[in-house]
């Protein structure tokens, strides 16, 4: 393939490139627009049992969670006193009267209770909207001004409101990174290169690869809900890969250059050396994200594909536009090569790490082991309103539930069970199961109060019970009408509120200790809610996290195995990662879970990590983590296949990449830091993350770790069965000078 590649950008170097200039057009005109096609959510498992109660309950008895949650009026007029034509009567019947709303609970309704705050100056309106999370958004976009247009103020909060917020955040953040990163990097790039047409090589790369991806991911939103957060960590990831290989390459090519080939012959070993590092790199990152594919979650599975097509847009562009480039801009580029003297800063490093390996080994995995050590006591939180800035209407919303008396959050968030009977609920053996599976709820630790007409004491005394259901009209008018709007035919609907705060820990213990609950035979529970949605889907991570992990590092080792033809590398290289990434797992602990630097970074401290950003954060930096690893073995390998000599193998290959990758890595550093100055804590802990991962992994695991175990193992790095090794060299692996 690289050798195809090699003919095809030697001999039609301008019609290569044109080509790519046509195709990142078009890309960029057709996925600037992309973020208007993407939904902030994404953190529930369809197959879950909270998604199937979601559905049933809204099939059944028409009811769903709220989307909405309104507040409507201020603590300087009761509402009582405002004309009610102008307030909320009027909300309501523009909500009622529109096609997207499904459902508006209000203070209204005459059986409604908790809507009016205890001072009579605020009514809390909850309204359920149509149609998938795309389609609520949409809906809400479009009633915003309507909601605010009134004489009375309007709060809104709720689960579609937080996703709209969030969409704004991630766009805010996307374009705050870009606009503080990118002319940094243009800076460093024109440092580091000494020539303004070699430093605008990486850009280019990026400027093609990262449209493109944006391009194809809105194509997938017609097939599949694609996370707005995919925007951001797919422009991170294609940022830094495009200048890590496009910096690989045009490093290779002055080399070739500075040592008297011709352009032509410059690039076709470039190619087959570099270009081979960086497709077994950007194989290793793709595999690494289409890992992320076995969880159920939208917003896993859509980062995964992003961070996938961002990396083989980047390999593409710089295998197939970059090579095209050199060949027409190679004057320019290559009158500026020089090979460096030997025996520079990075053979010195390399000179003193094998002189004394054992210490050094020894001490790198100390410092490893004190900085994950905090990753020890690792809490996950399920995400919620609080990882919004304070000042946004839904984080106003969720306190105001919390605060002002009469409300009470848990109230309008409760655990909703779906209770079936065989036969109607009404029939006396019916109900009476029923009120047994209520009581058994009830003495539950940690049970607020339930709701339903059976948790009443009419229906828990079985003589005024038989008779009420023989003669419904018996029933007082508010059971009578309690029993009618909570049950229907075979179902009838219960809420149980927890003492603990909504989608806290506490709560999502408390919906399995309610699905726990023994019921009759003839009695089936469906247990859902807002808090059992968060609840399922961190069940559903733990389940699928093994597998993820498994594939990850098996096919990092396979692709290490193919490329090296050795077991002891690809092994050695898996272990080091896993370090990497447990020292900035700990770091994540520091500095948000127990809440240190708050005032750089500007966050509230939320009490763990967003139970999400671990997953992320281990495809994403373990592929990245191999990236260098890669660079730096396929330099090594080189030489050793050249000499023969392990030491002056390891010597000359962190010589010739030390200086790249370091380069690289604070490059890709300021890349992150955009993102992780942003708003949104999700990607503040993200990028904090990986931050850190990235500053370990370019300097002491690259430069001391991996030097002083290939020299401890000495030719042992390269040994394989024999089986193997006869596998690895038929399949003609080998670079051929």
């Amino acid at each position: 393939m690289l050798a195809l590649i090699s003919r095809l950008v030697t001999r039609f170097p301008r019609q290569v490139a044109i080509a790519f200039l046509v195709i990142g057009i078009v890309g960029a005109f057709f996925g600037a627009s992309v973020q208007r096609d993407l939904a902030a959510a994404g953190l529930e498992d369809p197959g879950s049992e909270a998604i199937a109660a979601s559905k049933a309950l809204m099939d059944t008895i028409g009811v769903g969670d709220p989307d909405l949650m309104l507040i409507v009026g201020s603590k300087d007029k009761p509402i009582d006193k405002v004309d009610p034509n102008a307030s909320v009567t009027d909300l309501v019947a523009m909500l009622k009267a529109d096609a997207a709303v499904q459902r508006v609970t209000s203070p209204l309704d005459k059986y409604e209770q908790g809507l009016i705050s205890a001072d009579g100056t605020r009514a809390l309106v909850l309204v359920e909207l149509k149609g998938t999370g795309r389609e609520k958004s949409d809906a809400l976009n479009r009633l915003y001004p309507e909601i605010q247009k009134g004489p009375v103020p309007v709060m809104i909060g709720g689960p579609t409101a937080a996703e709209r917020i969030a969409q704004e955040l991630a766009m805010h953040d996307l374009e705050r990174a870009e606009l503080l990163a990118l002319p940094v990097v243009a800076i460093l790039l024109l440092l580091f290169f000494r020539g303004p047409y070699a430093a605008a090589l990486p850009l280019a790369v990026g400027v093609v690869a990262i449209p493109v991806s944006f391009a194809v991911l809105r194509i997938l939103t017609h097939f599949t809900e694609v996370s707005v957060f995919a925007l951001n960590v797919g422009t991170f990831i294609g940022t830094g890969l495009s200048i890590d290989y496009a910096m690989v390459l045009v490093q290779r090519f002055r080399d070739e250059v500075a040592l008297g080939n011709e352009y032509h012959h410059a690039v076709d070993k470039m190619l087959r050396t570099s270009g081979r590092a960086i497709v077994v790199s950007g194989v290793t990152v793709a595999a690494s994200m289409l890992a992320l594919l076995v969880f159920p979650l939208g917003l896993l599975r859509s980062i995964g594909i992003a961070g996938a097509l961002v990396v083989v847009c980047a390999m593409a562009a710089a295998l197939i536009l970059l090579p095209a480039l050199l060949m027409i801009l190679g004057p320019k580029i290559g009158k500026t090569a020089h090979l460096p003297e030997s025996g520079g800063w990075w053979a010195r490093v390399a000179d003193a790490v094998m002189a004394r390996p054992i210490l050094v080994t020894v001490a790198v995995l100390a410092l490893l082991g004190m900085l994950a050590a905090p990753a020890l006591r690792l809490k996950t939180i399920m995400p919620d309103v609080n990882t919004f800035p304070a000042e946004t209407d839904v984080r106003i919303v969720d306190g105001m539930l919390d605060e002002v008396t009469g409300f009470g959050a848990e109230n309008h968030t409760p655990i909703v069970a779906l209770v079936h009977t065989q036969g109607d609920v009404i029939k006396p053996e019916n109900t009476a199961a029923v009120v047994a599976w209520i009581k058994a709820v009830k003495a539950l630790p940690g049970v607020s109060k339930v709701e339903s007409p059976f948790a009443t004491g009419s229906f828990t005394d079985p003589k005024i019970a038989k008779t009420y259901l023989t003669n419904p009209f018996l029933m007082p008018s508010e059971l009578r009408w309690a029993v009618q709007a909570t049950t229907k035919g075979d179902f009838t609907v219960v809420k149980i509120v927890p003492v603990a705060r909504w989608r806290t820990n506490e709560a999502a213990a408390m919906v399995q200790a309610v699905r726990d609950v023994h019921t009759a035979d003839d009695v089936r529970v469906l247990v859902g809610g807002p808090t059992a949605v968060i609840s399922d889907a961190r069940t559903a991570m733990s389940d699928k996290l093994p597998l993820a992990l498994g594939i990850i590092v098996l096919v990092n080792l396979i692709l290490l195995f193919v490329a090296f033809g050795s077991v002891v590398v690809p092994i050695k290289a898996v272990l080091m990662n896993i370090a990497s990434i447990g020292a900035s797992f700990g770091a994540l602990v520091w500095i948000f879970q127990d809440g240190h630097l708050v005032g750089l970074l500007g966050f509230e401290p939320p009490g763990g990590i967003d139970l999400t950003v671990p997953v992320i954060m281990f495809a994403v930096v373990f592929g990245l983590s191999m990236d260098y690893e890669v660079f730096l073995l396929s330099r090594i390998k080189e030489e050793m296949d050249r000499t023969g000599d392990n030491k002056a193998s390891v010597r000359e290959g962190l010589e010739k990449t030390g200086s790249i990758i370091t380069r690289a890595a604070a490059l890709l550093i300021v890349v992150v830091i955009g993102f992780a100055a942003g708003r949104f804590l999700f990607v503040q802990e993200l990028g904090a993350g990986m931050v850190v991962a990235i500053t370990i992994d370019a300097t002491i695991v690259r430069a001391l770790l991996v030097p002083a175990t290939m020299v401890l193992l000495g030719d042992a790095n390269w040994w394989a069965p024999a089986p193997l090794k006869r596998l690895w060299t038929w399949l003609d692996m080998e670079v051929k000078e």
